[in-house]
Formats: C-alpha cells, structure tokens, sequence
C-alpha cells in the first residue's frame, strides 16, 4: 500500500522494507576492509595454535623448593619447536611469541634472571606464568565474525593470523544518479546563459561511494525517460534529481510512472524536499 505524505521515519522503513539483499562475491582478505561480509567466518584452528611465551625470557620448570637457580637445557630460536622437555630445575631460553617446552610452569622475563655459565639466577618471580594457552585468543570452531559484519581493519588482522586469503563479501551496490532539468549540465562543461552546473549528482555520488556503493551520475537534458530505463537494467537503485514538483518543467512524477514500478510513498513531512516519491519492484 502506497503511503501519502507519510512521516519521514515512516517514509525511511518503507524504503528499507523494499531492500533485497544482494549477492554475494569472492574478494581476496587484503581487498576487504569495509565490505560486510556475506557469511559468518569459523576458525580453522586455535590462536594461538601453540602454547607461546609472551614475552623475551627463560621458561622454567619449577622444583618443590622453588630454588631460584636453573641449568638451561637450549636456547630456543624464534621458529623453533622444542623436542624436548624441561624436567624441574631445568629452564629453556623463549621469545615472544615462539613455543615454551613440554614442562614449563612460567616464563621469566629477560630483565629478571642473570645468566652465569649455563644456568641462570632468578632475581623475582613473575605473579603471572607469561604463557599464552593454546586457543587461548580464539578456539578452533568458535565464530569469528558473523554474516553482516562490518570488515574492520581489526578483523583483517584476525582473518590474516589465520591465513585466511579471501572470503565471501556482498557485493557493493550499483546507484545510479539521474540529474533532471534542461538547465542543468553537467560540471565539467562550459556554461551558456540560462544554464547551470550539475552539484547535486556529484553531491550524491559522494555519499554513495562514502557508504560503500558504486555510484554513476548522469545529467539529462533530453530523453529522461529512456536514461532512466537504461539505468533501470543496470543498477540496484535509480535517484532522480528535480522535477518533483508540479511545475509544468517538472517530469519527475512521469518519470517514475512510466517505470511501471510499485508506489512505495508519495512525498514525505519534511521541508525543504516534501516533494519526493518513491517506487519499488
């Protein structure tokens, strides 16, 4: 049912009920801020995938009488899994980041042991073990992000750790924007008397491109109503600009008849721009 003069809260739902989604398309992950994606994201693994340090330091296996003196067994690269484990009194040089041993209770920070032949003195004891569990930031299976979410440059950071090299996003929507009036021209062109440049097409474009759309601006100084039909066939969304009133240079309302399409409202509570219709399929 058509709405007549409806509320601009009113006029905004009815637009929105009449939105279908949109399709969905493959985009590489580094392609994707921005975009919403198309269908929730479940994590392949646990992150970590590995009990890690976290931070520069010794792991150590700690004896009942909790002796502050430790033999290092190896000093771990940055890459490097250990195959071994530490048996207590024991201690392994860690980075951040890379694999504690089978066996290790706490990671003691750098600044916190001295290191005399090949053992090491432990000045203070850490109240936390500095160790990140396996799974701990995100567990295998568990939902990532949900369909509809907004792509953050946070989220890229998350879908990258897991090697994540692209994913399903909807796709942007085609806005088509039709300038009316035989005055009007478009911006890039010289003016002659009687004339004036096209600012609202390009306005509009703007926003659409801001919002994540692809806009496309057409200035119609003749054959309105075959431009909009064309834009009809390409685009997701046609906006007219002008001829909405009841002047006899005003074609807006023909425009949109000739479309055929569903009356969604005809002009809203608002000033200035009450004259502003609205049709659907």
């Amino acid at each position: 049912m058509m709405l007549e003069r409806p509320p601009m809260e009113d006029a905004r739902q009815a637009l929105v009920d009449k939105i279908m989604p949109l399709e969905s398309e493959a985009l590489p992950t580094m392609e994707a801020v921005k975009r919403i994606l198309a269908a929730d994201i479940i994590a392949p693994r646990d992150l970590p995938p590995y009990r890690q340090a976290a931070m520069d330091g010794f792991a150590v296996s700690l004896t009942e009488t909790k002796d502050k003196r430790f033999t290092i067994k190896k000093i771990l690269e940055a890459d490097e899994a250990p195959d071994f484990s530490l048996e207590p009194g024991e201690a392994a040089g860690v980075l951040t980041g890379g694999y504690v041993p089978q066996g290790t209770d706490v990671v003691i920070r750098q600044e916190d042991v001295r290191i005399i032949g090949d053992s090491i003195t432990v000045d203070n004891f850490p109240v936390i073990d500095n160790i990140r569990n396996q799974g701990e930031d995100i567990k295998s299976g568990s939902v990532i992000a949900r369909s509809g979410t907004i792509i953050t440059p946070g989220l890229i950071a998350i879908l990258t750790a897991f090697g994540l090299r692209e994913i399903r996003v909807i796709r942007r929507p085609k806005v088509a924007i039709l300038s009316l009036g035989k005055e009007v021209i478009p911006y890039d062109q010289d003016l002659t008397p009687g004339q004036m440049w096209d600012s609202n097409g390009p306005h509009l474009s703007s926003l659409v491109t801001i919002q994540g759309g692809l806009p496309s601006v057409v200035v119609s100084q003749s054959s309105p109503e075959k431009i909009l039909h064309s834009q009809l066939q390409q685009a997701d969304m046609v906006v007219t600009i002008g001829g909405t009133a009841d002047g006899s240079n005003d074609q807006g309302r023909d425009l949109l008849d000739s479309t055929c399409a569903e009356p969604v409202f005809l002009g809203y509570q608002v000033k200035p721009g009450s004259h502003a219709w609205c049709r659907g399929q």
